[in-house]
């Protein structure tokens, strides 16, 4: 892994992510979506961190979760935007 990437995951987790699953307007999207980005990098720093240790299925659940949300305010905003 590069320096870069390394350096761009230690940010994510030392900032944590503000990603908040709720409908949101188009104007907030492009936000939410780089808030579920950084809560990714902080899962992947921290599973980086301690090799031996793994994701929990609790943690793994909890990603499907924001990711499925974050799938379903996609097409809700897709939605309303053909309206």
């Amino acid at each position: 892994m590069d320096n870069d990437l390394k350096a761009i995951l230690s940010l994510a987790r030392r900032r944590g992510s503000k990603y908040v699953k709720k409908e949101y307007s188009t104007n907030e999207f492009s936000e939410q979506m780089a808030e579920l980005g950084i809560y990714m990098l902080e899962k992947v720093e921290r599973r980086n961190a301690d090799k031996e240790e793994r994701l929990t299925l609790k943690e793994l659940s909890e990603i499907q979760q924001r990711v499925d949300h974050f799938r379903k305010a996609i097409f809700s905003l897709k939605r309303s935007g053909l309206k």
